[in-house]
């Protein structure tokens, strides 16, 4: 990853590594990287949304809601991308059958 020059770069070459993860059935890792990634912008609502995103589009809901709900103090009072993460968060709790939780949200 040392050789991304920009942010850009790098979540795009740790999705690739996540993906690769996958395909290997390795669930847990391809989480790991990611999230290790969205810790490194611990206050970026946008990259921190982009890797929250890719959590879920590669059906890793369980690590997709904790880095959701990680982004929501981030948007207090950013009405519009706080109720885009909790669309996000529902939807990731539903994917993993807890629907009482999403609708809660």
């Amino acid at each position: 990853m040392t050789q991304a020059k920009t942010i850009s770069e790098r979540i795009k070459l740790t999705e690739s590594l996540a993906d690769l993860l996958l395909h290997d059935d390795k669930r847990g890792r391809a989480g790991e990287v990611l999230i290790r990634l969205a810790e490194e912008y611990p206050d970026q609502y946008f990259h921190r949304k982009r890797i929250a995103d890719a959590l879920a589009g590669r059906a890793l809901h369980q690590q997709a809601v904790a880095q959701f709900r990680a982004i929501l103090p981030l948007v207090e009072t950013e009405t519009d991308k706080r109720c885009e993460v909790l669309r996000q968060l529902g939807k990731s709790l539903e994917k993993l059958g807890r629907r009482g939780d999403a609708i809660d949200v």
